[in-house]
This record gives structure tokens, C-alpha cells and sequence, in this order.
């Protein structure tokens, strides 16, 4: 399997950008508990803009470390790495580069197309463990049980 060999640093690269998540989510939490979204108040925009500045904050990063991951793992292996370029070359780039590389996969390394199956489970996992540790820690630090 491609992640136990030329992937490995890829992955380890996804798991080491999870803990950022987590943290950034976690603040953006706290940040939010307080808030009322059921009413416009003028007085919480300033609460409400740090807010939402964090969740756009941690949506990027979800997006950028899953697309570097993904990208990464697809580049590695060599007949993809091929077609991606002539695909980036033909002005393809994030998911519609990302879709390419997969409908690729499928028409000629099927073996490849199942691998980034499991990658893109791999990285789903990673979203749902990033929004459980950030709701763990942010209900530790509020000290709701």
C-alpha cells in the first residue's frame, strides 16, 4: 500500500496539522458559547466577528491539510504524478485537480483509485477526531461535564 511506503511523510505531515485544528476550534468554541445568534445585538459584534473570523480560520486549515494530504499522497505515485502535471498544465488546481486525478485513477490503476478511498476515510476520521477534541476541551475549560 502506497501510505505504508513513498506516503509515509504525507501522512504524518496530516497528523501533525490536526493539532492545530483541534485548538483552533476549540477557542472558537469558548468564543461562541456566550453567544445569542437568535437575536441581532450591536453590543456582541465584536464577539461575534472573532467568532466567525476562527471557524473561517479552522474551515481553512481543514481544507488546506486535507487538499495537501490528498495532493501529496496522488503525486507520489508515478502515473498519477504524470497525469496530474498535464492536468495542472491544462489549468486544473485544487478540486478539480483533486477530481481528475480520481477519475484517472479509476479508468486506468483501479488499485490506486481503492488506495485513495481509504486516504480520503483516513482524512474524514481526522475531521470527526479534530471536532471531538475541540468540544472535549472547550466543555473542560467551561466546566460544563
Amino acid at each position: 500500500m502506497h501510505l505504508l511506503n513513498d506516503g509515509r511523510a504525507a501522512f504524518l505531515e496530516f497528523l501533525r496539522n490536526l493539532t492545530p485544528q483541534a485548538v483552533i476550534l476549540s477557542i472558537a468554541i469558548v468564543s461562541g458559547m456566550k453567544l445569542d445568534f437568535a437575536r441581532v445585538d450591536l453590543a456582541n459584534t465584536g464577539p461575534t466577528l472573532v467568532f466567525w473570523l476562527l471557524i473561517a480560520i479552522w474551515g481553512m486549515a481543514v481544507w488546506a491539510n486535507s487538499s495537501l494530504f490528498l495532493e501529496k499522497s496522488l503525486i507520489s505515485v508515478k502515473p498519477i504524478n504524470r497525469a496530474s502535471r498535464l492536468f495542472s498544465l491544462q489549468g486544473r488546481a485544487g478540486i478539480r485537480l483533486t477530481v481528475a486525478n480520481l477519475a484517472y485513477s479509476w479508468r486506468n490503476k483501479r488499485i490506486i483509485f481503492i488506495e485513495l478511498i481509504v486516504l480520503m476515510l483516513i482524512v474524514e476520521f481526522g475531521f470527526v477526531i479534530v471536532a471531538f477534541s475541540a468540544i472535549i476541551s472547550s466543555a473542560s475549560i467551561l466546566g460544563v461535564k
